[in-house]
C-alpha cells in the first residue's frame, strides 16, 4: 500500500500533538465548516506522486482538525474538461474542482465568487503575481477563484552542443534563435520541438510562436484578430525555423521530446520539469551526464523585451450548488496557509511554483540550476487569453489546439501562410459565435 493511501506515523503523531481541539481549531478558522459537512474534490493527476501524497495529507491533516471528510477525486488532466461539463450539466457532483488555466470562464457561472476568500489570504500570501489576476479576476470585480500554482515550462538547451554550434548561450531574440537552430543542425545535434499531437508542449510552443512576434488569436473585444502582418511573420518564421528541427518533430506527442533529448539525440527542446525529474531521479549515468550539461531558460522575448512561456495554471474553484461553501472555503483557506502551502510546493520538486510572492522564498529552488530556472513560472508566463479575455472563445481555441494545427498546416506545407491564417481564422470565428466572455 502506497503513503497516499493512509497517513503516516509521522503525520499521526503531528496531529496528535497540535493541542488544539476540533471545534477550537474550526472556530479559529475564518470560514466555520457547516456541521456534518462533507466535500467532494476533483483534482488533476499528480505530477510527481510526492505532490498528490503531500497534498492529501494535507487534506487529511485538515480533516482531523475540523472533523469535515473530505474525498479527492483524481482525473486524467486531458480528461478535466469533460468532467466539468458533466459538472455544469448535472451528471456529476464536486464541491471544489483543481482546475487548469480558463475552467473558470469556461462555465462562469457555475463557479462561486470568492471575494471574501481572497481577502482572508492576503496577510497571507503578499501579493498575487500577475497571472493568477489575469484567470481569475479578469473583470476587476470578482474573484471566480483561489490561484494554486503554476506548472511551468522550460527551454532545454545543451551546453556542451551550444558551444560547438559557436554560442555561448540562447539568443533573446527570435532572429538569434533561428540562427543557433541552424548552426545545431549542421553540426548533427538539432533542436527539436513538438506541435500538434503535444497538448501540453506543443501547444505551448505554437503560442509562443504566435506572440514572439506581437499576433494573438482574439483582441480585448473577444474578436478574432489572426488576421494581420503579425501573423503572417509568425507563419513564415515557423517554416524557415522547422527546416533546421530534427525530422518529424512536429509530430511528436507529449513524451517523444523527453525520450530524444535523454537519448542524447537533441540538442535543444521544450518541456516541463518531466526532462530533469526522469534523469536525475530515475535516469542511468549518461543520463544524469547529459542533465549536468543542461541548462534550462527562457524562449526568446517578444519585441517589447516581454517572457512569453506558456505553461499550466492551477486553480482552486468552488462549485456554486455545494452544499457546504463554509467549508469549502475552510479547506482552500487551510490548503493556503503558509505551513501546508510550502510543504506541498517543496514536494512538487520545481514541477510547480508559487502563484504569490510569500511562497517564492523555498528551499527546494536552490537544490539545482535546473530547477531554480522554473522558479518564476508565474512571472514569466502569460496566460493563453493574452491579448483577448478569458472565456468559452479562448478556451476553445486552445482547446482545440487551432493555433498549433495552423502553425502544422503550414511547415507541412499543406496550406500557404496566408491561406492558413484565412482558413483558421474563419474556424476560430465560429468557435467565437458559440462562445461568451466575461
Amino acid at each position: 500500500m502506497k503513503r497516499r493511501d493512509f497517513l503516516s506515523a509521522s503525520l499521526i503523531a503531528s496531529l496528535a500533538g497540535l493541542g488544539e481541539s476540533r471545534p477550537a481549531f474550526a472556530q479559529n478558522l475564518p470560514f466555520s465548516p457547516e456541521p456534518g459537512a462533507t466535500l467532494e474534490v476533483f483534482r488533476w493527476k499528480r505530477y510527481i506522486e510526492e505532490d498528490e501524497e503531500q497534498y492529501l495529507q494535507n487534506i487529511a491533516q485538515f480533516s482531523a482538525l475540523t472533523g469535515v471528510k473530505v474525498n479527492v477525486r483524481h482525473i486524467n488532466v486531458l480528461e478535466l474538461p469533460w468532467a466539468i461539463d458533466d459538472l455544469y450539466f448535472g451528471r456529476q457532483h464536486a464541491d471544489i474542482v483543481l482546475g487548469i488555466d480558463g475552467e473558470a470562464y469556461r462555465y462562469k457561472d457555475l463557479w462561486m465568487q470568492v471575494n471574501d476568500l481572497e481577502a482572508s489570504l492576503r496577510p497571507e500570501i503578499g501579493a498575487w503575481h500577475p497571472i493568477a489576476e489575469a484567470y481569475l479576476h479578469a473583470n476587476g470585480k470578482d474573484w471566480m477563484g483561489i490561484a494554486l500554482g503554476m506548472a511551468g515550462n522550460s527551454c532545454y538547451q545543451r551546453i556542451s552542443y551550444l558551444k560547438q554550434a559557436g554560442f555561448s548561450q540562447m539568443p533573446e531574440d527570435t532572429a538569434g534563435f533561428l540562427e543557433l537552430c541552424k548552426s545545431l543542425n549542421s553540426i548533427g545535434k538539432p533542436a527539436g520541438f513538438a506541435l500538434y499531437q503535444s497538448r501540453a508542449e506543443g501547444n505551448s510552443f505554437a503560442y509562443w510562436l504566435l506572440w514572439a512576434f506581437g499576433a494573438y488569436p482574439i483582441n480585448a473585444f473577444n474578436q478574432v484578430s489572426l488576421e494581420s502582418a503579425e501573423t503572417l511573420v509568425a507563419l513564415n518564421y515557423a517554416k524557415r525555423l522547422y527546416q533546421e528541427l530534427m525530422p518529424g518533430c512536429i509530430e511528436w506527442g507529449d513524451v517523444h521530446n523527453n525520450q530524444f533529448y535523454l537519448n542524447d539525440q537533441l540538442s535543444m527542446t521544450y518541456n516541463g520539469m518531466n526532462i530533469y525529474d526522469a534523469a536525475a531521479n530515475f535516469g542511468d549515468e549518461q543520463q544524469e551526464k547529459i542533465i549536468e550539461d543542461t541548462r534550462c531558460g527562457l524562449l526568446p522575448r517578444n519585441a517589447a523585451g516581454q517572457p512569453i512561456e506558456s505553461g499550466f495554471f492551477l486553480n482552486q474553484l468552488i462549485n456554486q450548488q455545494t452544499r457546504y461553501p463554509k467549508a469549502a472555503k475552510a479547506l482552500i483557506y487551510f490548503m493556503m496557509q503558509s505551513k501546508q502551502y510550502a510543504a506541498w510546493v517543496t514536494a512538487a520538486q520545481g514541477f510547480i511554483s508559487s502563484v504569490h510572492t510569500k511562497g517564492d522564498d523555498n528551499p527546494i529552488w536552490t537544490k539545482a540550476p535546473q530547477i531554480a530556472a522554473f522558479k518564476d513560472a508565474a512571472q514569466t508566463t502569460r496566460p493563453f487569453p493574452w491579448g483577448g479575455r478569458p472565456g468559452l472563445p479562448a478556451s476553445r481555441i486552445r482547446g482545440n489546439m487551432m493555433v498549433a494545427k495552423m502553425f502544422t498546416e503550414v511547415v507541412q506545407g499543406k496550406e500557404t501562410p496566408q491561406d492558413a491564417m484565412r482558413v483558421w481564422a474563419q474556424r476560430m470565428q465560429r468557435v467565437v459565435r458559440r462562445g461568451d466572455d466575461i
